[in-house]
């Protein structure tokens, strides 16, 4: 597949706001039709004054069986998601962290 595929209801929330605070992001969406695949690529990528280092993926939605890759590369976060149940109609939740939210100018 070269072309990525569209979610429906994306959401990503901080949990913090402060200007280069520590914090994670949660990660809510939901795939677009039952034939998404297991382990396909979900790339988020964050604005380049973001600093990514040691970055930790946690399932927090009942509908993932597990994540079997979670890395980045530069400002990207590169997530693999094992599905317990695949439905449109149920939220996919991730959690991202940690990285320092955009610093203070």
């Amino acid at each position: 597949m070269t072309t990525a595929a569209s979610f429906s209801a994306l959401s990503l929330t901080p949990s913090n706001s402060i200007n280069s605070a520590v914090t994670t992001l949660r990660v809510t969406f939901n795939v677009p039709s039952t034939t998404y695949q297991n382990n396909t690529v979900l790339v988020i990528t964050l604005p380049s004054i973001i600093a990514l280092s040691s970055i930790t993926c946690t399932a927090i939605s009942s509908n993932i069986q597990g994540i079997s890759s979670c890395t980045t590369i530069s400002n990207k976060i590169k997530v693999l998601i094992v599905y317990s149940l695949l439905s449109t109609l149920t939220s996919t939740v991730i959690e991202v962290g940690t990285y320092n939210n955009y610093p203070s100018l």
